[in-house]
């Protein structure tokens, strides 16, 4: 995945020790410290932890 300052990788799983990638986060609006992501599962699970992953 290529990331531009913008844009962070994005993590999500419905315990916290197996998170997967979700793809690129993007940050909205820019410099805000704000970030948007999609997470495919949201709707199929009661509780789910995500992050943005900073290198």
């Amino acid at each position: 995945m290529k990331l531009t300052s913008n844009t962070l990788p994005a993590c999500g799983s419905s315990t916290r020790l197996f998170p997967s990638d979700l793809g690129p986060a993007v940050e909205t609006p820019a410099s805000r410290g704000q970030f948007q992501f999609t997470g495919p599962q949201a709707t199929n699970n009661v509780m789910r932890y995500y992050r943005v992953r900073s290198p």
